[in-house]
């Protein structure tokens, strides 16, 4: 059982400021609150009204690093505003996932894999226990040694009332989730009584997966809270907790033959796509779970983005080569091509062109902004 650690939460700023950047870039405050409220004054990881949701960082082509003096660029996926910030952590440490805009950063073996929550643009910085088990460059426990984990990493953050910031991170068709929190010293493993389908779905710090069970042929959707919202507390609390998925709803399984887990105007949608007629199916996970099968017939003028790892909604005037109601799936095994579905009018289409004046090989980009999103663009151009 893992010691606990002694002492209030460590919030720990990074060697750079971002004042220019706080003051352009309101952090979502809550409902309520004054959109001028950009000052979390160290409390950007704690607070969850100062985590960045809606930005996403762009990948930078293969690399893991920034090109150009420790700058990342991020993308606002309601507005499409861009922003550059300096992140000298990233010049030692890999990012392992992302949730509610912060991220999951690891240092190498050499250093003890170390672990830590960053917050993006004002620089707070919440370290984790070391030694978390990880796919690469690392040793693993004894239990997880025959395995080989998959980089495909799901993180959810929450924070209890008494400020204690607990992580869970799941690993694509993986059973179990990593455990983990600020105040314990060691990571934990929980074991799942299920193998998940497709890509869990992190949401306000809840992790939601996909089971299919073929000898029935129903799809399960399950949620797992984290362990100090099924013990209303922290005091005491191991981080080898168990966690214990709720079933959350059960549909037939032909409904959705190849399923997915969306979140688009902070609500949950489950996508399936009906292979005889290749109709894509949109169902609200709060219908579903009253047993109610009524298919979305628009999104509200947003659009969706599959891609196997990340299915971020974004607003359709955010990135103008994609229109409203539109769901946009990147190959990442092919890496060649985007294809688009209308929902409007039940038809696909794919996105074709050519980019040789950048230099850039692949057959089908067109440079643009949502060729980068899908990383299948590997230019250097304005974006």
């Amino acid at each position: 059982m893992a010691g606990a650690r002694r002492g209030p939460t460590r919030l720990r700023p990074l060697p750079c400021r971002l004042p220019v950047l706080a003051g352009q870039v309101p952090l979502a405050p809550a409902p309520g609150r004054s959109a001028g409220t950009i000052c979390p004054r160290g409390r950007g990881i704690v607070d969850p009204r100062f985590h960045p949701r809606r930005w996403m960082m762009l990948p930078e082509g293969h690399g893991l690093h920034p090109r150009e003096g420790s700058k990342k660029r991020f993308f606002n996926l309601s507005s499409g505003a861009f922003v550059r910030p300096r992140l000298p952590l990233l010049r030692d440490h890999f990012v392992l996932s992302s949730a509610e805009g912060l991220f999951v950063i690891v240092r190498g073996q050499q250093y003890g894999n170390s672990v830590c929550l960053l917050h993006p643009f004002t620089g707070d910085v919440v370290e984790l226990p070391e030694n978390i088990t990880m796919p690469v460059d690392i040793t693993l426990p004894e239990i997880l040694r025959p395995l080989s984990l998959p980089t495909n990493a799901f993180a959810a953050v929450s924070t209890s009332p008494d400020g204690v910031v607990w992580v869970m991170i799941a690993f694509q068709n993986t059973p179990f989730i990593l455990l983990a929190s600020t105040r314990h010293k060691r990571w934990s493993v929980s074991a799942l009584p299920f193998y998940p389908h497709a890509s869990p779905l992190s949401f306000k710090g809840k992790l939601y997966m996909l089971q299919e069970q073929r000898s029935s042929s129903e799809l399960n959707i399950f949620r797992i809270n984290p362990p100090w919202q099924e013990h209303s507390t922290t005091s005491g609390l191991p981080s080898s907790s168990l966690l214990s998925p709720k079933l959350v709803a059960t549909c037939p399984a032909d409904k959705f033959p190849t399923p997915e887990l969306v979140e688009c105007d902070s609500e949950i949608l489950v996508l399936g796509n009906r292979e005889a007629t290749q109709t894509m199916l949109i169902y609200r996970l709060a219908d579903l779970a009253q047993g109610m099968f009524i298919p979305v017939k628009s999104i509200g003028g947003n659009a969706l983005l599959i891609d196997t790892k990340r299915n971020p909604s974004f607003s359709f005037s955010a990135v103008p080569a994609i229109t409203g109601d539109t769901i946009a799936f990147a190959d990442r095994i092919f890496a060649k091509y985007i294809l688009q579905y209308h929902l409007s009018s039940d038809t696909w289409s794919s996105r074709v062109g050519g980019c040789e004046e950048h230099g850039c090989s692949m057959e089908c980009c067109t440079c643009s902004l949502i060729d980068h999103m899908c990383n299948i663009c590997r230019c250097v151009s304005k974006w």
